[in-house]
């Protein structure tokens, strides 16, 4: 499930989350041997939550934060991850003039009109 709660002009903010509950049992029947039977409980969740914002215009940022737990009577330990990201991604082109930050020259006065 996506959800997109909260929009400006420069920042959007996205949230989301997820849920799985397996349970049940599994029977095989195998010709001449007993039949095998196999219970499963498994529960999984997930949330993640994330900034998207355009500042300066040139310059996107993502700030997020996610979590992810499983759960199985299968393994000793739970498997849980929790993390916490920034992302930073510069978009060489939307400088002054739409030229590349790097073909500008700092002297040269006014090179939109060059």
């Amino acid at each position: 499930m996506r959800l997109n709660t909260f929009s400006l002009k420069h920042v959007q903010l996205d949230r989301g989350g997820g849920s799985v509950d397996l349970s049940g049992d599994t029977k095989i029947k195998i010709s001449g041997l007993d039949t095998i039977t196999s219970s499963s409980d498994v529960d999984h969740y997930n949330v993640y939550l994330y900034t998207l914002t355009q500042f300066p215009k040139n310059v996107t940022w993502v700030l997020g934060a996610s979590g992810d737990w499983y759960h199985s009577p299968d393994y000793l330990d739970d498997n849980n991850s929790t993390e916490i990201w920034l992302t930073v991604e510069s978009h060489p082109g939307d400088g002054p003039c739409g030229r590349r930050h790097s073909d500008i020259q700092a002297d040269a006065p006014d090179q939109c009109n060059a």
